[in-house]
């Protein structure tokens, strides 16, 4: 099956989408599939398609790091509640980000969020952008036809009302 590309990035970056993408297929053809280190390895030459993409001054390199081991450790960390009106008892994420900015955020406990409206409707709203996020990662495959359907379907809802 040959697919027409069109690459686009989902946030703005320096480097225009289809050259990076270019830049991928290259690897792929080449090694066989693209992973972090082929993509870094590829893009340290000042010249390098990608090399505009990374931070290349070491200090600052670490610590952005850091800051995305930090978000990894706060979105990894999961509870299970009780569910006051049945009991039932439910295992979800700990903290969520109520204030997604691009570096980072603003993390709190999902009781906590869920009582407050703004905090809970980021969360309804990140939740379908994740939904919407799934079904353009997805929507090709035939075998999730009927869960592509259910997620048109409440998205649709979401904007009727």
């Amino acid at each position: 099956m040959v697919f027409e590309k069109n690459y686009a990035w989902k946030r703005n970056m320096p480097v225009r989408a289809d050259v990076i993408g270019k830049e991928f297929e290259r690897i792929e053809a080449e090694q066989g599939a693209v992973t972090d280190r082929a993509f870094l390895d590829a893009s340290r030459d000042e010249s390098a398609p990608g090399h505009k993409l990374f931070e290349w001054d070491d200090a600052k390199a670490a610590e952005n790091y850091r800051l995305v081991q930090s978000r990894n450790i706060i979105n990894n960390l999961t509870v299970t509640l009780t569910m006051p009106k049945t009991g039932e008892k439910k295992t979800t994420v700990a903290f969520v980000n109520v204030n997604p900015v691009r570096n980072g955020g603003r993390y709190v406990s999902l009781p906590v969020a869920l009582q407050n409206e703004d905090a809970r409707n980021t969360i309804l709203s990140n939740a379908y952008a994740e939904l919407e996020s799934f079904k353009r990662k997805y929507e090709t495959l035939e075998e999730l036809a009927d869960v592509i359907s259910a997620i048109n379907t409440a998205i649709d809802d979401r904007k009727a009302s």
